[in-house]
């Protein structure tokens, strides 16, 4: 399944759906998507060098914290919730963000799904 067909899953199945990037931890942009005024496609620089920071942290300390199933960032703003899940094997991320009023622990199960689907692609 390709990002667009993501993109297209997301939309639908996601409240408060607001914008998504997918791309590499060297800022590069494999998709995006805008429902409303966020748009992180815009923005996907900044989210590469917080998922790439992320990796980079978890390196340094030698692997002695345990990253995986639930291995994501979230950062919480008044409007918005941005969740990235990282893809270290690949140096890939995916990049969320939902109103404040959405349901972050509905998106943090289907985030999973979404980002193996492109890395499938």
């Amino acid at each position: 399944m390709g990002i667009q067909a993501v993109v297209d899953r997301v939309s639908e199945e996601i409240p408060g759906f607001e914008a998504l990037v997918a791309g590499g931890f060297d800022g590069g942009v494999l998709g995006s998507h805008s429902a409303g005024a966020l748009d992180l496609g815009e923005r996907a620089a900044e989210m590469a060098a917080m998922a790439r920071a992320y990796h980079e942290a978890y390196e340094a300390m030698g692997g002695i914290i345990s990253m995986g199933g639930n291995d994501e960032i979230l950062v919480t703003t008044t409007k918005h919730y941005i969740l990235i899940r990282p893809y270290h094997q690949k140096g890939l991320y995916l990049a969320i963000a939902i109103a404040s009023s959405g349901n972050v622990g509905y998106l943090r199960l289907k985030m999973k799904r979404y980002l193996d689907e492109i890395v499938r692609g």
